[in-house]
């Protein structure tokens, strides 16, 4: 799948413009870690990068909860189901927003309450799958009461075989100014827009 297409597919999404995502441009590891907010997603990020090896991913195995144990809260693991792909929920950190108003562990993420928001996550979580690379996007999600929270989602790849993803580790931070870093809501937004997008090569 060509990346112009995934994009212009994914901006539609968010509505924004293609040209204001810029996904294309590909930083560094090091770039991506100084232009997260969150101590949480950094130590992460170098977590990730340090069990991956070089030049492959890691994969769930390598992955030690114990090592990050204040990320936890922050944390999910969604699987990557062929052909598809799908995405389905493993585990959900208990500061993650339930998008669905209930659990989320097992399901897939086509379940989602709002078919739109359903369509912008697979598009979201087809990004570090497809490319095999770290993707960052801070996000905004409107509800139906004119209220919105702004979040930054972290999304690493991992791979049982070292090379093709098969999980997706998922950190998702509220960037909430009166509340930083809490859940705030357990219900459905109305809509999703991106802020900006990165990815990083490893």
């Amino acid at each position: 799948m060509a990346i112009d297409w995934l994009l212009s597919e994914t901006a539609s999404m968010l509505r924004k413009p293609a040209d204001d995502l810029d996904l294309r441009s590909e930083i560094s590891l090091t770039e991506l870690a100084a232009r997260l907010t969150f101590d949480v997603q950094r130590d992460l990020l170098e977590y990730w990068d340090v069990i991956r090896g070089e030049g492959h991913l890691p994969a769930r195995s390598d992955f030690d909860p114990l090592a990050v144990p204040h990320a936890l809260p922050y944390v999910g693991l969604i699987d990557i189901i062929e052909p598809g792909p799908q995405f389905r929920y493993r585990l959900i950190g208990t500061k993650l927003p339930a998008y669905a108003g209930g659990r989320l562990e097992g399901r897939l993420v086509d379940e989602q309450k709002t078919p739109g928001i359903a369509a912008y996550l697979n598009c979201v979580y087809e990004l570090p799958y497809r490319f095999r690379q770290p993707v960052f996007i801070r996000e905004c999600a409107d509800y139906e009461d004119g209220d919105e929270d702004c979040l930054a989602r972290l999304i690493l790849p991992m791979a049982q075989d070292r090379n093709m993803p098969d999980m997706l580790l998922v950190s998702i931070i509220y960037e909430t100014q009166n509340n930083p870093g809490q859940q705030r809501r357990e219900t459905t937004p109305r809509s999703c827009r991106a802020l900006s997008m990165v990815s990083a090569r490893p």
